[in-house]
């Protein structure tokens, strides 16, 4: 990187850590898409916002989620109909959002206003004959115990070694949201009652440990983005832990 371009990056990332954290549908995030709108603006380029409504707290979409499966768990003793039901909401409506098909339990935490900023580059000559999307988020997230470097350091070797589809942390819950409907019928024809009893109680601890890991983490300090430290004597460590 040249002297000249290594400054405009510089200049971007200060001007954006200047605002703090960027949490998502916050006035750090609102402040940090005006500033990248102007950006946009002095390359000669036409930026639109998009707006729309969303969340503060990935943690806390997910925790709602967790909340009515671990109801329709806790119902398994008395209304196993229910344990169902709320088990296959859970599990529909995370596998929507989670494949950006649509919301469902989220919509009813997701007020706040926040925007996407969209430029684009009309082609010369005619229609374009190939489509190329840039893009990256200016939002920042938020942190907890879920996202310490000690457990993920001592997690990644292990998950690196499963399926892809297997890689994801919210593995072992999903499998229990979509285990609890066939627990919940299988009350409801009459299957041995403590076979029944050990897989409820094991869903109850799953959701149990999941729950506290997602509360944390949907209550926690929103984490800075990308920061510079002049002049860069930041230890390694502390760099991989700006980004």
């Amino acid at each position: 990187m040249d002297a000249a371009s290594r400054s405009h990056f510089e200049r971007r990332v200060r001007k954006l850590a200047g605002y703090g954290h960027r949490g998502s549908a916050t006035d750090g995030e609102k402040q940090a898409a005006v500033y990248l709108a102007e950006e946009l603006v002095a390359l000669g380029l036409e930026p639109v916002t998009e707006p729309f409504t969303g969340s503060r707290s990935l943690g806390g979409r997910l925790l709602l989620h967790v909340g009515v499966a671990a109801a329709g768990a806790a119902l398994l003793w008395h209304l196993p109909g229910l344990t169902v039901f709320l088990g296959l909401v859970a599990l529909g409506s995370l596998i929507m959002e989670s494949t950006s098909r649509g919301r469902l339990l989220s919509r009813l935490i997701m007020w706040n206003r926040s925007c996407n900023v969209v430029a684009r580059l009309a082609p010369h000559g005619g229609e374009a004959k190939l489509r190329l999307i840039i893009c990256g988020h200016y939002d920042s997230q938020r942190t907890g115990i879920i996202w310490s470097e000690t457990l993920w350091k001592h997690l990644m070797p292990m998950l690196r070694k499963l399926p892809a589809f297997l890689q994801s942390a919210f593995v072992p819950v999903s499998l229990a949201m979509f285990i609890q409907p066939f627990v919940g019928m299988a009350d409801i024809a009459g299957f041995d009652r403590a076979s029944v009893s050990v897989a409820g109680a094991s869903l109850l601890i799953i959701y149990a440990v999941t729950g506290v890991l997602l509360a944390d983490w949907s209550v926690g300090a929103h984490v800075p983005g990308a920061r510079c430290q002049p002049p860069y004597e930041a230890s390694a460590s502390q760099n991989r832990a700006s980004l």
